[in-house]
């Protein structure tokens, strides 16, 4: 050994230990840790929400207000109480009492019936200023074929809303099935 290390004493294992636990230490506190992201605050949070009282009295003489369209189990469209068209006439093929809704023959045959009912009802003062219309179908009318007047009223009338209504009179539309 030469003289300038024999004066020197070795450290012990323990401190030599210690040293590098408080170096390791010191680098993790220098390095530059990003702080943890707060979540985004919700901007909905703070807003008041107001939910306007309403009871069901008010809600039936709204719609008593808005128009109201029937097609009925007889499939006779009416605005209100007032006839407007009637399928089996205007389309003898739907008086046979068959409702099939994936007839393509029958399709056709309603498909000329909503025709000349959106015909008669487009251009009703009511629907054209409100835009929209309570829509009240039997039950047992195939859903495509109202879509089909809906579609029919919408594209070619500009019909904005609807507010669907299934009735039911309670008998079966094919003599025979069950009710």
């Amino acid at each position: 050994r030469s003289s300038s290390s024999a004066g020197r004493s070795r450290p012990s294992d323990v401190e030599t230990v210690k040293v590098e636990e408080e170096l390791k230490r010191s680098r993790e506190e220098r390095e530059l840790v990003p702080p943890k992201p707060e979540p985004p605050k919700n901007p909905l949070k703070d807003l008041p929400i107001i939910v306007p009282s309403t009871n069901v009295k008010e809600i039936q003489d709204t719609e008593q207000k808005e128009p109201k369209v029937v097609l009925d189990r007889d499939l006779v469209f009416r605005l209100d109480d007032t006839a407007v068209a009637d399928c089996k006439a205007i389309s003898p093929t739907l008086a046979a009492g068959a409702r099939d809704g994936n007839d393509a023959g029958l399709m056709i045959a309603f498909e000329k019936c909503a025709a000349e009912a959106a015909a008669k009802l487009g251009p009703n003062a009511l629907l054209q200023e409100k835009k929209r219309v309570n829509f009240a179908c039997d039950q047992g009318v195939p859903y495509g074929w109202a879509a089909k007047f809906l579609a029919l009223m919408g594209t070619e009338h500009g019909l904005r809303q609807v507010n669907l209504i299934v009735t039911s009179t309670g008998t079966s539309p094919d003599p025979g099935a069950p009710k």
